[in-house]
């Protein structure tokens, strides 16, 4: 069914969707109550379909299926809430109806960077369950590009650096006793440990 008029609560002055809630206290907002003696909880579904609402088409691979955006008052009349991060779901695949149900999926966690509104992938984690940290196509389970001196640090408990990896793939332990360094060279990694 289609909602033409917005509705509006708690006097939203210019909706910016058929649904537009304005809350005044920290402790407004939207809660989603489940009460029943199965093991089911509450849900927020976000669903997608191409076509129309009477005539709906399969996704295609790589369409938006859903955001979860957070956005920030900054005063500005042209864009009073600029998005500082999201969450956004994407059809990661081909999906299909038969000879099984198919709607493979990712998640891409955005960020704006300092004296910007443009959202950046950060973080993304692929269909298969791989999850990529500045790259979009993760390559392994853990793919991690950097371009900075270090791409990994490792802490304990007490967040002292236990080991660290540059971005030239350069392994460093700290460990008493052990002061050189593990370096990569092609798929071989050459070092004391």
């Amino acid at each position: 069914r289609t909602l033409t008029p917005a509705l509006h609560l708690r006097h939203t002055r210019q909706p910016q969707a058929p649904l537009h809630l304005t809350a005044a206290t920290k402790d407004e907002g939207i809660v989603v109550e489940h009460n029943s003696d199965t093991s089911e909880g509450s849900y927020l579904a976000l669903l997608k379909a191409r076509g129309t609402a009477n005539s709906q088409v399969r996704v295609n691979n790589g369409d938006n299926l859903g955001v979860l955006a957070f956005g920030g008052y900054n005063g500005q009349s042209s864009d009073p809430f600029p998005m500082a991060a999201a969450i956004v779901a994407r059809v990661d695949g081909e999906p299909a109806a038969y000879p099984t149900m198919d709607m493979p999926g990712r998640l891409e966690f955005m960020t704006a960077a300092d004296n910007t509104t443009e959202l950046i992938t950060r973080m993304v984690i692929s269909n298969d369950g791989s999850v990529g940290l500045s790259t979009s196509i993760p390559q392994a389970m853990l793919d991690i590009r950097s371009t900075s001196t270090l791409a990994q640090v490792w802490r304990d408990s007490a967040g002292v650096v236990t080991a660290s990896m540059t971005a030239a793939g350069e392994f460093y332990a700290n460990i008493p006793g052990l002061s050189d360094k593990v370096s990569r060279t092609g798929d071989t990694m050459v070092g004391p440990l």
